[in-house]
């Protein structure tokens, strides 16, 4: 069993190449398995695929098409693009039309990685951070339908991660943040960690955001996961040994070894993915979703 102590940043060349593979390998599994098993689910993918559709008829990138002849410029045009790329490598599948899609379920979990090791500079969290994104279950449901979301919050955490080193320099002033908040010992700790305050700002405020748009699309909150991810990763770490040392059944000790109850959920989302009662669930969560 690999442990956080043996996945610190001086972990062999070997190992760090065996974990970022069988991450890799986890990712691919959970973003492209069984995506040509069902038909394109109604009302979200028939839309947008058919709108790509629509564009490569009419030999138009760059300005979607709604049915004939109507510009329709509601939606970002990168979702289109992406599905009209997947077509034009592996043909006319639902597979392709949901490659470009998955693609970036794969690429948005890797920059979470790469946002937990810049702030906290440890590999076994940036792993950790990944796995946790990629199996959260809204993540997870959004990657397999075709919508905006996952495209978006793909360019959101990169912005994110390209900005940090600039984020930092005003979060090292800790002159900024002198007040009555950091009076309190829960606060004091933000104050000495800017980090923790950066993550913690990077999931209320687009919350706040939401709650006061009072937005009842789940998908919309999709961006908030990545902190959320990156937030439990960090808190499991610290808490491992701490379970470890405890005399529990081993169904809770279980739950201080990430790596295999990661294996269970990729497992559980594997199967949920080829059974056709769940994806029927999952349809009418969708439905409910566009309909509220």
């Amino acid at each position: 069993m690999l442990s956080q102590k043996k996945l610190h940043p001086g972990l062999s060349p070997l190992l760090t190449i065996t974990v970022m593979l069988s991450l890799l390998a986890c990712l691919l599994i959970l973003a492209f398995l069984f995506q040509d098993s069902r038909g394109i689910w109604q009302p979200d993918e028939g839309y947008y695929t058919g709108t790509a559709v629509t564009m490569m008829t009419m030999d138009s990138l760059s300005i979607p098409y709604l049915g004939g002849n109507e510009i329709f410029l509601d939606k970002p045009p990168m979702i289109y693009r992406g599905i009209i790329a997947g077509l034009k490598l592996f043909g006319h599948s639902e597979f392709a039309a949901r490659f470009f899609h998955s693609l970036c379920f794969i690429l948005t979990s890797v920059a979470v990685g790469s946002l937990s090791y810049s702030m906290f500079k440890d590999r076994w969290l940036a792993l950790l951070s990944s796995m946790i994104y990629a199996t959260m279950v809204i993540p997870f449901i959004a990657a397999n339908f075709l919508t905006p979301d996952t495209i978006l919050t793909l360019w959101t955490t990169l912005l994110i991660f390209g900005s940090l080193p600039w984020s930092a320099i005003w979060l090292e002033k800790k002159t900024l943040f002198n007040s009555a908040l950091f009076k309190k010992q829960w606060w004091k700790e933000l104050y000495v960690k800017p980090e923790l305050l950066f993550l913690l700002c990077y999931f209320f405020v687009p919350l706040i955001v939401l709650c006061l748009a009072s937005s009842k699309l789940g998908l919309y909150a999709l961006p908030i996961f990545v902190p959320l991810a990156i937030a439990t990763a960090k808190l499991w770490a610290q808490k491992t040994p701490v379970i470890d040392n405890l005399s529990f059944p081993g169904l809770i000790k279980g739950y201080a070894h990430p790596i295999r109850l990661i294996g269970f959920w990729i497992c559980l989302f594997v199967a949920f993915k080829d059974c056709p009662c769940l994806l029927s669930f999952a349809q009418q969560y969708e439905n409910s979703m566009v309909s509220s």
